[in-house]
């Protein structure tokens, strides 16, 4: 996506091929969306769209495209922040998937085996049983951000307003999804 990069006091600055949400604007600045070979030239048009759009704020279609992105952060951020097992704190982080998962296939292949895992608190011997049940717990809280992002882009795309779609946080409580409306 094409924007053309407008300041209150200076006008248009650029045009930029990026994705607005990734923008660092700083006050007095926006981000309007145009045809990738738009003349940044046409100072009255960018000027009269600028105001709006200081005015107005960004259109439902571009808060929703920066709300998924939004969810998509914290997501992630909750994924890999670690949770709680049996009173020890496990890493979630991706690397740390990747090692209990690979540890998760040799316990599934080989039932007698051990291993030594490195903890916070020093190593300690695991069997393929809590390997697994590690395995399994690691997934089970990985799914679940991840079913909460889900829940959550629903409730984006299924918002009409920019303030439904305001009110969507990954912490808020899950916006009500709309009833269908049923046929006669």
């Amino acid at each position: 996506m094409s924007y053309i990069l407008w300041h209150e006091e200076h006008g248009a600055l650029m045009r930029v091929d990026a994705e607005a949400w990734t923008a660092q604007l700083r006050p007095g600045e926006v981000a309007i969306p145009c045809e990738a070979d738009a003349p940044l030239e046409d100072a009255e048009r960018w000027a009269e769209e600028g105001a709006a759009r200081l005015r107005d704020g960004p259109g439902l279609d571009e808060m929703k495209a920066a709300k998924l992105a939004e969810l998509a952060d914290a997501r992630w951020r909750a994924e890999t922040s670690g949770t709680e097992l049996g009173g020890m704190r496990i890493a979630t982080d991706r690397e740390s998937q990747a090692m209990i998962t690979g540890a998760a296939l040799q316990a599934t292949i080989d039932p007698s085996y051990v291993c030594r895992w490195k903890t916070s608190g020093g190593f300690v011997d695991l069997d393929a049983q809590t390997i697994l049940g590690a395995a399994m717990a690691i997934r089970s809280w990985v799914q679940g951000c991840f079913d909460r992002e889900a829940e959550l882009a629903d409730a984006v795309a299924a918002s009409s307003t920019k303030e439904e779609v305001a009110a969507i946080g990954w912490d808020a409580a899950p916006a009500p999804r709309k009833a269908a409306k049923k046929a006669k």
